[in-house]
């Protein structure tokens, strides 16, 4: 898209963002159709239209000093980046971030100089290769200094919240709140030349009221009645879920095979298949024994859920201890 809107500029055309994204994905398409659903293509294209959404339609107040406009423009650009990408992570991934605002002013300003000595590496390297080997060490100790700010904030408090995974229909209707909302707002600054302009923008709060008002009703889980049983697929040993008449959820067991040390069942299957399911808590646990195959990762699943939905300093010391001999039995 970067490519586009340089060559639009040299053959004294006015950049259009809508022509080269729709392009720069029709090309792709055209390489490969299955790249539509490739997450990285999806959280791409959805990331840059908030950028574009964030600076287009909206108008910030500016500040007296050049330093807090600057962060005021990157926080603002983070924030409706993100706004655009939460559903397709609360979809594929079960979770979503609060931290993204503190990983974007440390990570920004590496990213940019990343971006502009890549272009320069890759173009220098057809003239003169050594220059551009020495660049790229330069390239790679930024790199690092990267990762390791993804990783700290990785591990901060509400980097990763557990969510339900959600319905095509929530995220449509996510959607269409976003553009209503950035529509109306950009007919203040745009000058309306078509009547449904007019009549759109005049009904867009009542549109944007009621859709939340769907969105809402759509997220409440709608009550299962009668016994539901879940068999779920573990691997090595086994695990269920009863989902009683009365809304309680029985797990027994959770899976562990010990031979798969890099594989944790309990974050990356038991707990995705629990939020596909639509459920956030565990009433009760049933450990059958204490075999690795049938107890090693429950323990993963049973903080991650039970704990965060509430949990008395007496049981959570009972859990404690529970989870101690569980360790020292499957030793």
């Amino acid at each position: 898209m970067a490519m586009y809107g340089q060559i639009a500029i040299i053959l004294h055309r006015k950049p259009d963002f809508l022509t080269n994204a729709s392009f720069t994905m029709l090309l792709l398409l055209c390489m490969n159709p299955f790249y539509i659903l490739d997450i990285g293509l999806q959280l791409s294209f959805a990331g840059t239209f908030g950028i574009v959404i964030g600076t287009k339609c909206f108008v910030l107040s500016k500040r007296k000093h050049k330093l807090i406009n600057i962060i005021q423009q990157m926080l603002w650009i983070t924030f409706w980046a993100n706004i655009c990408i939460f559903p397709i992570i609360a979809y594929y991934f079960h979770t979503i971030s609060f931290t993204f605002f503190i990983s974007n002013l440390l990570a920004a300003p590496i990213i940019e100089i990343l971006t502009l000595l890549g272009f320069a590496i890759v173009m220098i390297s057809f003239i003169l290769e050594p220059i551009a080997e020495i660049a790229s060490i330069a390239e790679s100790f930024l790199l690092k200094i990267f990762l390791q700010i993804a990783e700290v904030v990785a591990n901060l408090p509400l980097s990763k919240v557990w969510v339900i995974k959600p319905t095509i229909i929530c995220i449509g209707i996510y959607y269409i709140i976003v553009g209503l909302w950035a529509f109306s707002n950009c007919m203040i600054f745009i000058k309306q030349k078509y009547q449904w302009q007019r009549k759109i923008q005049q009904k867009s709060r009542k549109i944007i009221i009621f859709l939340c008002i769907c969105l809402i009703i759509s997220v409440i889980p709608i009550p299962i009645h009668g016994l539901t049983l879940y068999f779920i697929d573990v691997g090595q040993g086994d695990c269920s879920v009863i989902r009683t008449p009365e809304g309680k959820n029985i797990l027994i067991d959770g899976g562990g095979n010990e031979n798969k040390e890099n594989f944790n069942v309990g974050e990356q299957t038991l707990l995705p298949y629990l939020l596909n399911r639509g459920i956030l808590h565990i009433d009760y646990m049933i450990i059958s024994h204490f075999d690795t195959d049938h107890v090693r990762r429950l323990f993963y699943h049973f903080r991650r859920i039970v704990c965060r939905r509430g949990m008395d300093r007496k049981t959570r010391n009972e859990f404690t201890k529970l989870s101690t001999i569980s360790e020292n039995c499957t030793k």
